[in-house]
C-alpha cells in the first residue's frame, strides 16, 4: 500500500483516488431515489436541469477524476499528468495562437456541413427566469468542470497511455475517442 492508502482492515488498504471514486458514485447514485420523489412531487416534465439532476451529473462528471487518479496511480503524476513549466513560454503562446486560429478556420468549415448546437439540442428556446439557478449550475459544470475533466482524461491520461504506440497515432486516436465519446459528427 501507499503512504497516502486508507486502511479499512487490518490487512486492507484502499487507494485515496478509489474512496473519492466511491463516494462520486454513491452521490450520484443517491440522486436516483430522489430524483424519482422531485418527479412525484414536481411532476414528471421538469427542467433538465433539476437539482437532482445536477447530482446525477456531477456525480458522474466528478468520477471521472477518480478514475484518472485510479489511472495514474504509482505513476510519477507531475511528469504524467505534464504539470511543468514549457521549455520556452514564447513559443508555447505561439503554439497556443496557432492551435486557436487553426480550431477557428476549421470550426468555420465544418459549420457548413454540420452543427454540434443541432446535434445535441441542449440550447433553450427562451429564457426562463425561474431557472436561473440550475442554469448557473449548468454553466459552471459545463464551463469549468467539464473542460478539465476532459483534458485530464483525453489529451494527458489519454496521449500518456497511448504514448507507446507513437506520438501521432496516440494524438490521432486520443483526438478520434474524444469526437466518440461527445457523439458528435461535427467532432470527426
Amino acid at each position: 500500500p501507499s503512504r497516502s492508502a486508507v486502511r479499512i482492515t487490518s490487512s486492507w488498504f484502499a487507494p485515496v483516488s478509489g474512496i473519492y471514486l466511491a463516494g462520486c458514485g454513491l452521490y450520484a447514485l443517491i440522486g436516483f431515489p430522489l430524483d424519482d420523489v422531485w418527479h412525484r412531487l414536481f411532476g414528471q416534465d421538469v427542467t433538465l436541469w433539476g437539482p437532482t439532476h445536477l447530482m446525477l451529473i456531477g456525480g458522474a462528471g466528478l468520477s471521472t477524476l477518480g478514475i484518472i487518479l485510479l489511472l495514474t496511480r504509482g505513476l510519477d503524476r507531475k511528469t504524467f499528468l505534464a504539470l511543468r513549466r514549457p521549455p520556452s513560454w514564447r513559443r508555447a503562446a505561439r503554439t497556443g495562437a496557432a492551435v486557436i486560429l487553426v480550431v477557428f478556420v476549421v470550426s468555420a468549415i465544418v459549420a457548413q456541413f454540420a452543427n454540434a448546437e443541432r446535434e445535441q439540442g441542449l440550447i433553450p428556446e427562451h429564457w426562463d427566469p425561474s431557472r436561473a439557478l440550475p442554469f448557473a449550475a449548468f454553466c459552471v459544470v459545463v464551463v469549468v468542470i467539464a473542460p478539465i475533466v476532459e483534458e485530464l482524461l483525453f489529451r494527458v491520461v489519454g496521449y500518456g497511455l497511448l504514448e507507446q504506440f507513437g506520438q501521432y497515432p496516440a494524438i490521432v486516436l486520443v483526438g478520434l475517442s474524444f469526437a466518440l465519446v461527445h457523439g458528435l459528427i461535427a467532432g470527426f
